[in-house]
């Protein structure tokens, strides 16, 4: 809910231009009456990817989280870290494992200029520190993270 508040206060602050260039560069909208479609397919293509043994509990979230699908996909991207790719923005190269290794991310005080870029890494480095304190990955819904 933070991320949401700082998203929706930089788009009011800024302008919605930045996030509708934004939207338009990473969306691939579909028609209302498609939408239902469209998750389930996503679901399961995700399933498919990351957790095939997983894929029969696609129905039931998809029930569960109709009406908050992106939360769904989050946590499913938080659990299986393997499905996020980052890609830089200016030279649109995805980042592999490999790349990661060989070009580290910059300490959080050198700043991008980027607000989106600079909040991103600010909060890899916190998720970082915690798990290295914690020991282990941090998990706040850790009840939810069982049923995916």
């Amino acid at each position: 809910m933070q991320n949401a508040g700082m998203y929706t206060m930089g788009t009011t602050m800024m302008g919605g231009g930045a996030f509708r260039s934004s939207l338009e560069e990473a969306c691939d909208c579909v028609p209302d009456q498609s939408v239902a479609a469209r998750q389930k397919e996503e679901l399961l293509d995700f399933y498919q990817k990351y957790a095939p043994g997983q894929s029969s509990k696609g129905a039931g979230l998809l029930v569960k989280y109709s009406e908050n699908f992106p939360r769904l996909m989050m946590m499913l991207n938080q659990k299986y870290r393997e499905s996020v790719a980052i890609i830089a923005k200016d030279e649109k190269m995805v980042q592999t494992d490999e790349f990661k290794r060989l070009n580290p991310p910059a300490p959080a005080e050198e700043k991008t200029g980027d607000i989106f870029a600079d909040q991103l890494l600010e909060s890899k480095n916190k998720l970082a520190e915690m798990e290295k304190k914690a020991g282990a990955k941090p998990s706040s819904a850790d009840e939810e993270e069982q049923e995916l």
